[in-house]
């Protein structure tokens, strides 16, 4: 999750495994520190480019209008069907 600002505020275990960034090491970043340069595709900590697109939503509800949720997805469909590949 990311503040108004872009900066990560929050990093799940599920990040933590996708792109090998402790909480501590992305929490207070951009949101575009974990992307390739362009921005395009997710990168792992070891600079491998992930096979996911990510998708950013509004948050909702009482937390609307304080930021955005980034989700990685797999390119073959929603998250959750198909594994990531490095």
């Amino acid at each position: 999750m990311t503040d108004l600002a872009g900066l990560v505020t929050q990093w799940s275990p599920g990040a933590q495994a996708l792109w090998g960034h402790a909480p501590e090491q992305v929490t207070g970043t951009p949101v575009a520190s974990p992307f390739t340069t362009d921005a395009t595709a997710p990168r792992h900590r070891d600079g491998e480019t992930l096979d996911a697109s990510a998708l950013p939503a509004p948050l909702a509800g009482a937390q609307r209008g304080t930021g955005l949720l980034v989700q990685a997805v797999p390119e073959e469909g929603v998250a959750g069907e198909q594994p990531f590949r490095r």
